[in-house]
């Protein structure tokens, strides 16, 4: 995922290259946290317009999504950045804003996959469960624990990995159960 901010940073911003710190006179060709929740920002607007448009639109009017819309039941409203957000009863906990109102992210979309992958890998391949709970500490995937199971099928069956490898012990390597003479 942080390469496709980076390639939506540089696309949109072509002095990223030569990017001069404020501090001293010395370049650098790293992205700063602005260009990276800026491109965050676009990104998961590109995929709610594409996935939402209808919602988005009566959201933007000030009014209720549709009585017949897969996002009803989650209370949606814009945040001030113009993303999409859950509603709900968390209003009064200590949690932070983004746990409480987490981003909304289509279910059959490039990003969800890209986010699914990257939490995956985060949480050390960790299975469907905790995978999801790692992705909805910001993020709200429609049809989430179907999008995060068919991620992680993907994961497996393209590196070759099956279960009965899963379950195989691996053998340490022979000088490391030796007895050294030293």
């Amino acid at each position: 995922m942080k390469a496709l901010l980076k390639v939506r940073v540089q696309d949109s911003n072509k002095t990223n290259e030569n990017y001069t710190t404020p501090d001293d006179s010395t370049e650098t060709n790293y992205l700063t946290i602005n260009e990276v929740e800026a491109a965050e920002i676009a990104l998961l607007k590109i995929a709610q317009i594409q996935a939402f448009s209808n919602e988005l639109c009566c959201l933007q009017r000030d009014q209720k999504v549709g009585p017949f819309s897969s996002l009803k039941s989650l209370a949606p409203f814009l945040d001030s950045s113009g993303i999409m957000r859950v509603g709900g009863r968390l209003i009064h906990s200590d949690l932070s804003y983004d746990q409480k109102h987490q981003i909304i992210i289509p279910y059959s979309h490039s990003l969800t996959t890209l986010i699914i992958s990257c939490e995956h890998r985060r949480s050390l391949h960790a299975g469907a469960q905790t995978t999801l709970s790692f992705v909805r500490q910001k993020y709200w995937p429609i049809r989430g624990k179907q999008i995060v199971k068919r991620c992680i099928r993907h994961v497996r069956t393209k590196t070759g990995i099956t279960k009965r490898d899963l379950s195989k012990v691996c053998l340490l390597p022979s000088e490391e159960v030796q007895i050294s003479d030293k």
